[in-house]
């Protein structure tokens, strides 16, 4: 089951950020019946919360022919998204009405994954999500990287279990065994009763294989961020310099489940990305495989949320 809240509370981040609006208009195209949404439907939703003025006030004329270009370079920008994922993507224009497909496969299925991970604010319940957009950074990393590749989640969602569990401590000094770094000498490293995860969810490494020296090599650790505020979080993974002593670069990576694109695909928030290697909407796309996403009891219960979502339908007020 999946429920949904304030959909008609529009967003409200600056409008610049183009990219929002239009996973915006995914997911009312989501909640709505077949026949879709139109560039007036959602007009009158920005209308109806208060985001365009009335025409007939001081600046209402003004306002209004500002909204509706705005509005309609939203519809661009999701004309290319038909282009840019192809078979992939759930959605379609049906004359000049923007639509869920009425045939939804599994392929359909991780990109409508990834499109509610990203409207968190807009699901009550929303910690499977949280999880399950952890577990598909981890099954993202592991198609990236080739097969000898160690891949692991290291952070503490209540649905994610692997080799790093326990404080935080002991997930540390298991992950200098499996790295050859050593554990840092510095007097109150760690704390009584931390069982955090040092601001890192996912960590990777490239080992050389039979090779019992594990120095110089490649080291990724991982941060995903499904909120709003990933930029401030992408850095929390450098926190693992102070509990390892490694003395080569490690490569910070970001997982958003957001698509992060313009109208000509470039990402839209470049400056706020200071991360070495990125994850979005569109790269996950090309790495993640229906089978393994949605394998095991969490995958499962993914898959049942998404399908849940695609036979929502909003009730209109």
């Amino acid at each position: 089951m999946i429920e949904f809240k304030i959909l008609e509370k529009t967003p409200d981040c600056a409008r610049d950020k183009t990219h929002h609006y239009c996973d915006y208009i995914e997911l009312i195209a989501l909640c709505s019946d077949e026949d879709g949404l139109s560039n007036s439907d959602i007009y009158d939703r920005f209308l109806d919360d208060g985001r365009i003025s009335e025409i007939g006030s001081e600046d209402g004329a003004e306002s209004n022919e500002s909204w509706v270009a705005e509005i309609g370079n939203w519809f661009s920008e999701l004309s290319a998204r038909v282009i840019a994922y192809g078979d992939s993507y759930p959605f379609h224009f049906v004359e000049d009405r923007f639509a869920l497909k009425q045939e939804i496969d599994d392929s359909h299925c991780v990109y409508l994954g990834l499109l509610l991970c990203s409207s968190l604010r807009y699901i009550e319940n929303s910690s499977i999500l949280s999880s399950a957009f952890e577990y598909a950074s981890l099954c993202a990393m592991k198609s990236y990287l080739p097969n000898l590749a160690q891949v692991h989640i290291f952070g503490v969602s209540s649905r994610n279990q692997g080799l790093y569990v326990g404080s935080l401590e002991s997930k540390i000094r298991l992950l200098s065994e499996h790295t050859n770094y050593p554990v840092s000498s510095r007097p109150n490293v760690f704390r009584n009763g931390d069982n955090g995860d040092g601001g890192i969810d996912i960590v990777a490494w490239l080992p050389f294989l039979e090779d019992s020296n594990l120095d110089k090599k490649l080291l990724f650790i991982g941060q995903s961020a499904a909120t709003m505020d990933w930029a401030r979080k992408q850095h929390s993974v450098e926190r693992l310099h102070s509990y390892l002593d490694i003395e080569t670069k490690t490569l910070n990576t970001l997982y958003v489940p957001f698509d992060m694109r313009d109208y000509d695909r470039n990402i839209r928030e470049w400056t706020l990305v200071t991360t070495d290697i990125l994850f979005d909407r569109q790269r996950m796309i090309k790495l993640l495989k229906p089978n393994e996403l949605f394998s095991g009891e969490l995958g499962g219960d993914f898959k049942e949320i998404i399908e849940a979502a695609v036979t929502y339908e909003e009730e209109m007020i």
